[in-house]
């Protein structure tokens, strides 16, 4: 029984590996005026196969729905390819979600036909009912580097 108990607890370590995100931030803010324009922030967390999975979805203000985000915290780079029906732009998105002790880290580098255009880390945070994303990268060539915060 003593073994089974151990190897269950073995078995169960990459679903607890992840911080516990689950929320609803209503009221969000940048540290430096330069990132999202966020104002509501909701993040539903599930356990699938050992895999935390996340479900974010922000709000800007005004808006009546808000956009939503999926990511598996399994290490693994998911690579989607797009082409943009107006311009004919060829859009290239890679992302990479994972627990980095209470951190939930995601990366995410994008390019337009083939050219850079985007590679941002944000690593997401939980502290009593306190959400913190931090960012830090470059987009469109510009150094990003900012904290939102949500209560």
């Amino acid at each position: 029984m003593r073994a089974f108990c151990i190897l269950l607890t073995f078995l169960t370590v990459p679903a607890m590996a992840c911080p516990s995100l689950a929320g609803n931030y209503k009221k969000c803010r940048s540290s430096t005026g330069q990132g999202s324009n966020a104002t509501e922030i909701l993040i539903e967390q599930k356990i699938v196969n050992q895999i935390n999975e996340f479900t974010i979805t922000t709000k800007d203000a005004g808006e009546s729905e808000g956009h939503v985000e999926n990511y598996k915290a399994d290490g693994k780079t998911k690579a989607v390819t797009d082409v943009d029906p107006d311009t004919g732009l060829t859009i290239q998105t890679q992302t990479t979600a994972s627990c980095l002790g209470n951190l939930l880290n995601l990366r995410m580098i994008a390019t337009v036909d083939g050219k850079d255009f985007a590679n941002i880390t944000i690593k997401v945070s939980k502290s009593n009912n306190q959400l913190t994303e931090n960012y830090s990268g470059t987009s469109m060539g510009d150094h990003i580097s900012d904290m939102i915060i949500c209560e």
